[in-house]
């Protein structure tokens, strides 16, 4: 084995055993701490929440498993696509495989989602039902940060945003946020572009 390759394996290894460390409780690592925001908001008994981390936890065993054979096979791709001449039927069947993976993946999603919905009563449903809609106007409350029409978010109190702003309070940036870019001078916040700086 090439140095360069086992340093990927290695890497790659390395990578699936600390999430891994994460995900499983242990006598030394508790039950993951269930959002007390959402608890609230939904109300959840803690007869609830324990069910929902036990089904999570089952569900993020399946994903590790999944991530791992998915960089395998990235990892397989890379080594075929390196080869001369390709082979075409080594390359489709690794796709294939990635494209089974990917497909799994959102099955076993939706089938964790509807075990964890079935603890809920109906007015926990209906608080669910509330927060669904509300997660469709990200990309609006988005775009209306960005044309200054709302307060942006404060850094990091939204870190599932694809764009989460820049740390620099009262200052909203359209678009990824690129550091170097802003440094150079190339990218102006909107905001002091708006106020002439």
């Amino acid at each position: 084995m090439k140095p360069k390759e086992f340093a990927r394996w290695f890497f790659a290894l390395l990578t699936v055993v600390l999430a891994w460390a994460q995900v499983i409780p242990g006598p030394d690592r508790p039950l993951p701490v269930f959002p007390p925001e959402l608890r609230a908001y939904l109300e959840l008994t803690a007869e609830q929440v324990e069910s929902f981390n036990a089904i999570n936890i089952e569900y993020n065993q399946r994903a590790i498993r999944r991530l791992t054979r998915a960089n395998q096979v990235q990892e397989e791709l890379r080594e075929w696509t390196a080869k001369s001449p390709l082979d075409p039927m080594a390359l489709g069947a690794r796709y294939l495989e990635l494209e089974a993976l990917r497909r799994d993946a959102l099955d076993d999603q939706a089938k964790t989602r509807d075990k964890l919905r079935v603890l809920l009563n109906s007015q926990q449903r209906t608080r669910l039902a509330r927060l669904e809609e509300a997660s469709k106007l990200r990309a609006v409350v988005r775009q209306a940060e960005c044309e200054n029409l709302l307060a942006p978010l404060l850094a990091g109190a939204d870190a599932a945003a694809p764009s989460t702003p820049l740390p620099i309070p009262g200052v909203a940036f359209c678009g990824p946020a690129r550091p170097d870019l802003i440094e150079a001078g190339i990218i102006i916040p909107q905001q002091a572009r708006r106020r002439g700086r």
